[in-house]
């Protein structure tokens, strides 16, 4: 059987109310804490925000499903950033300690699809 270039794969699912509450609760600290600058501009800019803020938490955790080993290391929340290219299209920007500890574990792409609903907010990730 021949081998894949497939390292990794990820998948979660992150409800709307969850993510709604959880800000409730903690404010603009969770928003700061969580999610970058640009990931929040985008996010509040969306026509439905929380949504998208499911969409993108969502898409950190299936990262790190699919990526077990990045789990540690120093990696910061802000060091991984999800982001919605020209086409729409979301995408995974790593910088600090996550990009260093993925070149060091061979990790060369990362492919993502986001998916929402009125209730919840999914997300899967294929590294290679």
């Amino acid at each position: 059987m021949a081998r894949s270039g497939t390292k990794g794969i990820g998948i979660e699912t992150v409800t709307i109310k969850s993510i709604r509450d959880y800000i409730s609760s903690n404010g603009n600290t969770s928003l700061n804490q969580l999610f970058t600058d640009r990931e929040r501009e985008q996010c509040l800019q969306s026509p439905k925000a929380m949504q998208t803020f499911a969409g993108v938490m969502a898409a950190k955790e299936a990262f790190l499903k699919a990526c077990p080993v990045l789990r540690c290391g120093g990696n910061r929340w802000g060091d991984m950033e999800i982001f919605y290219n020209k086409f729409g299209s979301p995408e995974i920007e790593l910088s600090g300690k996550f990009l260093e500890n993925s070149k060091k574990n061979g990790i060369d792409q990362v492919h993502l699809s986001i998916s929402h609903s009125d209730l919840s907010a999914m997300a899967f990730v294929v590294v290679a």
